[in-house]
């Protein structure tokens, strides 16, 4: 069994709190844990040296015993920065585990290669996994079932223009999550914020604007590549908008990431209620990683996809965008499920 991952440069230690940064050494099959600056740390993950993963996510070094793949190296620091030192290969553990392939369309198109594999050894089980493949991707391109799906995602209603001006009064900052990013876009000079990004900041700007509230951004490395998509995030937010950024957080990888992450930061500025700024079919899961972290959330989702999609037939009729957007929206019902039974 391929062991693929070294981790062994710095950890950031965050409980509910906060907590210190640590160095994450491995020895004995254990992470061992140690205090260094936090300095350290960023700036070796600025100067791209490693990736960002969960210690739960690690798989152990080779050669070191009691540790199989389907029992991960743990610790009780909330990320690990994985050395690129010696060129070792390390991938995520998603990539690992095949989870691009579990997930639509990746399963879809297993059970139409299933179809076609079986079609004479196994004729009956090839002609089920071929209605189902084919099925399958049939509903995901369909508008009608992004809007059935968005329905149930989004629970939170858009706050009304008329309330606004009182953001001031019932919150102590706006918090903007990130959302990936275009790579190598020459109109940009580099990487810029994806749309779902540019999005989120479009909104969050007007609410800053009116409120007057600080902002803090939240978004880090893609694969280890630096700038964070917070800095990239920032760049937008000003250069675009006009609206500072009081606060980045440029580590993590994840929803719950973004909240434990973001929270030493707010709390060290005496922030307790946040303005939440997400798409709406991402709300549910995004206001439950902040509560947890002990934040009044007021969420400002933007981005519905749930109203009546007004395209031919009633949305029966396959299309592109319906396909991305279902992809999106299965993996936020798998994610929201996910969180509430490991993050407890």
């Amino acid at each position: 069994m391929a062991q693929v991952f070294q981790p062994l440069v710095v950890a950031r230690t965050v409980r509910p709190g906060g907590g210190p940064l640590a160095h994450a050494g491995v020895g004995q099959g254990a992470l061992q844990q140690r205090s260094v600056a936090e300095d350290v740390a960023d700036a070796a993950l600025q100067r791209g040296e490693g990736d960002l993963v969960a210690p739960g996510e690690l798989l152990p070094l080779t050669g070191m015993k009691g540790i199989s793949r389907s029992r991960p190296v743990v610790s009780d620091v909330a990320l690990v920065l994985v050395s690129r030192q010696g060129g070792p290969r390390y991938q995520r553990l998603e990539q690992l585990s095949g989870r691009s392939l579990a997930l639509p369309p990746g399963g879809l198109l297993l059970l139409l290669f299933f179809a076609f594999w079986w079609r004479t050894s196994r004729p009956r089980l090839a002609r089920l996994c071929g209605v189902c493949g084919f099925f399958g991707l049939w509903l995901m391109s369909m508008p009608l079932s992004v809007e059935w799906m968005a329905r149930w995602l989004e629970s939170e209603p858009a706050l009304l223009a008329e309330d606004l001006p009182g953001l001031a009064q019932r919150a102590d900052a706006i918090v903007i999550l990130g959302a990936g990013r275009q790579t190598n876009d020459p109109a940009w000079g580099d990487d810029a914020p994806s749309l779902l990004a540019a999005e989120r900041l479009r909104y969050a700007a007007r609410l800053a604007k009116t409120s007057a509230l600080p902002v803090l951004i939240s978004g880090g490395l893609h694969y280890g590549r630096p700038p964070s998509e917070a800095a990239l995030m920032a760049n937008a937010l000003l250069q675009d908008f006009g609206v500072p950024t009081r606060w980045q957080e440029g580590l993590s990888r994840t929803t719950w990431e973004n909240a434990t992450l973001s929270a030493p930061q707010l709390r060290e500025a005496g922030v307790r209620r946040v303005v939440l700024v997400t798409q709406a079919w991402h709300m549910q899961r995004a206001r439950w990683s902040f509560e947890r972290q002990g934040f009044e959330v007021i969420p400002a989702p933007v981005g519905f996809l749930g109203g009546a999609n007004l395209r031919p037939f009633g949305g029966w009729l396959p299309e592109a965008q319906a396909f991305w957007q279902s992809g999106m929206l299965l993996n936020e019902a798998i994610g929201l499920v996910g969180y509430r039974l490991f993050y407890r």
